[in-house]
């Protein structure tokens, strides 16, 4: 038999496909002897030795093959390129894009021996369940273990992080708040770590990290779930800077429908909305309706039936009926909308200049208006006007904006001129919602989020940039 770490296929199936070439895979992998010639792997490439490439150029064939190269025929099964993706199957499968006389494959079930137009898989049926960390549903940790009890923290680390933003947005999307999501994350990262041997690839390890963070934020939200004020304002709502949402996955962004869902859903009026829901209908909906996931997939996730998943749906939709703003389906567009784009620059305008009668004429009869963590909810345009007269609005020093975005909406940062820094320091960003053609809310958040942002620390004298 080949010996090494499984002890799977024998010299003679060797044989058989190379009769003359010996495969010698690196330690502490498997070795063996078969006639008088060796092929040694070292990644990253098959790496021939120089008796064999004469052996094999004498055949006419060649003999390096790229680790990566696609071995299988299309639609054969685990036919997945690169390296770590063993199949089980005792199959015959074509030799795509290479010409060899053998192309050796590291995993820990055996390796691939290969003639010139066919390829053979020199394995027994493995004893148990191949590894995940070898499977087509993550990729072989870098110059690691393909076992899943073997494999590192750092190559571990690299494969959670290529899924850091959409988990980040997921628990944004839970919890409302940019740093408990964060925080959320972090615990998500440290229990996909502990629990790293319960993966058995029977689900992709995408939807594994989804799991521990839905309930990870579960967890937090049985704990200490907040409750909004009695206006409905969620005070610990967080904005989320929009160059971060730019960092999720492309997916089916081109489709107009899957653009809108994905926006629309994490504009700050949802977020509000989700936050009014008890936390299973919350999760329920944001993994049902915001990302795609059968109801099936959902019921796997929270460990409950298709039943009651559908259960919970219905409840958050009409949660999310009660609580979103009536008008919230006549949305006109996001910033690159034209007339939101002029609308944006008018009321940047009349704030610079603290223009309250022309800030009054761009605002809806229903206007609402929020500054979380503060409490108080304000609705109504003559309201809204007159809490920020009373608040000494118009009395303010000299102003200037950046624009910018958050959660796919408008959002101005308005700095203060302080003479004693001689420079202009943060004060607040307004995120604007804009529905036919006229602002429906604001919401302000204060200067402690402008560094979340990526804005500027401070603005000059002006005239001195």
């Amino acid at each position: 038999m080949v010996t090494g770490r499984d002890g799977y296929g024998s010299a003679a199936d060797v044989a058989a496909v190379v009769p003359a070439v010996a495969v010698a895979v690196a330690a502490p992998r498997l070795v063996t002897v078969v006639a008088a010639a060796a092929v040694a792997v070292a990644a990253p490439r098959l790496v021939v030795d120089e008796a064999a490439v004469v052996a094999a150029q004498g055949g006419g064939v060649g003999a390096v093959v790229p680790v990566g190269t696609n071995l299988v025929r299309p639609g054969a099964r685990a036919a997945r390129p690169g390296p770590g993706h063993p199949d089980t199957a005792q199959d015959h499968l074509e030799l795509r894009g290479v010409t060899a006389l053998f192309a050796v494959k590291t995993s820990d079930i055996g390796f691939w021996a290969c003639s010139t137009a066919r390829c053979s898989l020199v394995v027994s049926p493995p004893r148990e369940r191949p590894s995940p960390w070898s499977s087509g549903s993550v990729n072989t940790p870098p110059g690691g273990s393909t076992c899943r009890s073997e494999v590192d923290e750092p190559a571990f680390s690299g494969l959670v992080e290529r899924h850091r933003r959409e988990l980040h947005v997921l628990c944004y999307r839970m919890l409302g708040s940019f740093e408990d999501a964060e925080d959320t994350v972090q615990e998500t990262f440290l229990r996909a770590w502990r629990r790293r041997e319960t993966f058995e690839g029977r689900s992709t390890f995408r939807a594994w990290l989804y799991r521990i963070a839905t309930n990870a934020c579960l967890d937090l939200l049985a704990k200490c779930r907040p409750e909004p004020a009695t206006g409905g304002e969620v005070l610990w709502l967080q904005p989320y800077p929009d160059r971060l949402l730019d960092e999720l996955p492309v997916g089916d962004a081109d489709e107009p429908e899957t653009v809108a869902v994905a926006r629309e859903t994490i504009e700050l009026a949802y977020l509000v909305a989700v936050q009014h829901l008890a936390p299973r209908p919350r999760a329920v909906l944001i993994l049902r309706d915001v990302l795609g996931w059968s109801a099936k997939e959902v019921a796997e996730i929270l460990g409950d039936s298709v039943n009651s998943v559908n259960k919970a749906l219905q409840r958050a939709r009409a949660g999310m009926r009660e609580h979103l703003p009536a008008e919230r389906q006549d949305w006109t567009g996001g910033e690159e909308d034209p007339g939101t784009r002029e609308l944006v620059r008018r009321f940047t305008d009349a704030s610079v200049a603290k223009d309250v009668d022309g800030l009054a004429a761009m605002l809806r009869d229903d206007v609402r208006c929020s500054m979380p963590p503060t409490p108080g909810l304000y609705v109504g345009g003559d309201t809204v006007v007159n809490s920020w007269v009373e608040d000494g609005f118009a009395d303010l020093g000299r102003l200037r904006c950046v624009l910018t975005s958050v959660n796919r909406q408008p959002a101005l940062a308005f700095y203060l001129w302080r003479e004693q820094e001689g420079a202009y320091l943060p004060l607040t960003i307004d995120v604007l919602r804009i529905t036919g053609g006229a602002v429906a809310e604001i919401v302000i958040f204060h200067d402690d989020q402008f560094p979340r942002l990526g804005l500027p620390e401070r603005l000059p004298a002006d005239g001195t940039e």
